[in-house]
């Protein structure tokens, strides 16, 4: 909150202690001190106090309000000198009622602080503990009142409360942002090592244009029903777990994991989806089964199908999936219009709310996030039936979270007899870090599976389906 002059307004009960902290011991009090003595006297040392502490890192109120002072003094570009300082309360009205009985109020208790000074690197770790103590003892006081809440949810509650002590423990200490230099150097190193950051979609032609899956960006894959979403899902989760041995989470809220394995089993055998489904596999398909077996078992997929689950669940089971030695290098959501709508005045926000909560998934652990989503009925009544990006069903936010959107089509999904058909063009509609352009794979729907064309771009005929072939084929 702000003033209408754009200041940060200080603490408005100085007085009023914080119930809620422990009272701290005598050597946290007079490094508290002996860091506010040093920081109001100069602007070098207010800059060096602010580069390892906060306000709220003060166990006392009073400590807070001056050095929420100087914090205010040094973001407007004022000198910080004593004056200054006790100017800054004055017109904040805390001057008078700052004290303490052993130091005074007011001008003479700043006083007494200038005469406390001492050295800023060597006390601000000890003001820094004492902090990080009592942010885990409210972290805990939390825990136990979301433990006491009404309609306890297995699924996003016990996540809130891990959220809540990894938070509080994993503090390093408030720095000063790094110079960009030295993020050059990391980046240059990078490019001298030659190695790319990217996953590979197991699309080389693909990987060309958006230069693969890469940590914390959002791709979105969006198609109409039918058009072959969750098969180029699966086929990316499957060759990154299965191919590159790599430790993935595919979340199929759609389908259930004997179902996604039945297709990994089609693909990967090359037996007709439908004989698996309805148990009527030949001895010959058996064969065929049977010698991909290494291939079906050796596999860091992993696959989670319980419906209607929230990103805080899939937060949590990326989390323990790293606690057991797994951590997960990419993730895969099937689909958006499946999962648990946050609580929102309408779906459009809904939608919207989702779509930033999987950019801020792919940021926070670093990974890839390839989310699925439909597009709406409009495609269907153009005479071009070539998606845009203006489909993407109920929300705009969708397109604007993504780093990557890519769209789906067949022509034969439409007209059957289509000289295209078996063929599925991968539209790159928004690609942050690359151009737009369209790649076109083989749809074999029949064994579950989108592969790449071969070396002469041209299907192996004896492989390609027909929309009118497959059913369930999605």
């Amino acid at each position: 909150m702000t003033t209408p002059n754009g200041r940060i307004p200080l603490l408005a009960a100085v007085d009023d202690w914080d119930t809620d902290r422990a009272q701290p011991d005598s050597e946290v009090i007079t490094a508290e001190r002996a860091i506010l003595g040093s920081a109001i006297q100069t602007s070098e040392l207010a800059a060096e106090a602010l580069a390892a502490l906060q306000p709220q890192d003060f166990s006392r109120n009073a400590h807070r309000v001056v050095f929420e002072a100087v914090q205010h003094l040094a973001d407007s570009g004022q000198p910080v000198e004593p004056a200054s300082v006790m100017t800054e309360l004055a017109r904040a009205g805390h001057l008078f009622r700052i004290g303490d009985k052993d130091m005074g109020s007011g001008g003479a208790y700043l006083h007494t602080l200038m005469g406390l000074a001492g050295d800023i690197g060597y006390h601000s770790p000890i003001v820094v503990a004492e902090a990080r103590r009592n942010a885990i003892r409210l972290a805990l006081k939390s825990a136990e009142g979301i433990l006491d809440t009404p309609g306890w949810d297995l699924d996003t509650h016990p996540d809130m409360i891990r959220k809540l002590i990894e938070d509080a423990t994993a503090f390093a200490g408030t720095t000063a942002l790094r110079p960009n230099s030295e993020t050059v150097y990391e980046v240059l190193n990078a490019l001298e090592q030659a190695e790319d950051p990217g996953l590979p979609t197991g699309y080389p032609d693909l990987d060309d244009a958006i230069g693969g899956l890469r940590p914390k960006e959002l791709t979105v894959v969006g198609a109409r029903p039918g058009q072959g979403k969750s098969l180029i899902g699966l086929c990316i989760a499957d060759h990154v777990g299965t191919n590159l041995g790599l430790p993935v989470l595919f979340a199929s809220l759609e389908m259930t994991e004997e179902q996604l394995t039945q297709r990994r089993i089609a693909a990967t055998a090359k037996v007709p989806l439908t004989r698996i489904v309805r148990h009527e596999v030949t001895d010959d398909e058996w064969g065929l089964i049977q010698r991909v077996m290494d291939r079906l078992t050796t596999t860091q997929l992993h696959v989670d199908d319980k419906p209607r689950v929230s990103f805080a669940h899939i937060r949590g089971r990326l989390r323990a999936m790293a606690r057991t030695g797994q951590e997960a290098r990419l993730l895969v959501v099937d689909y958006l219009g499946f999962m648990a709508e946050p609580r929102n005045e309408s779906r459009q926000q809904a939608i919207a709310e989702l779509a930033r909560q999987a950019h801020d998934v792919a940021r926070e652990f670093g990974i890839p996030v390839v989310l699925l989503a439909q597009l709406n009925r409009l495609v269907d009544s153009r005479s071009d039936k070539s998606p845009l990006l203006s489909d993407l069903r109920e929300s705009g936010e969708i397109e604007q979270s993504a780093d990557i959107v890519l769209l789906l089509h067949r022509e034969d999904y439409y007209e059957p007899e289509s000289p295209r058909a078996g063929e599925i063009d991968v539209l790159v509609r928004k690609n942050r870090q690359g151009p737009l352009c369209t790649v076109t794979l083989c749809f074999q729907g029949q064994y579950g599976r989108i592969v790449s064309l071969g070396p002469d771009r041209e299907r192996d005929n004896a492989n390609w389906t027909p929309s009118s072939s497959v059913d369930g084929a999605k």
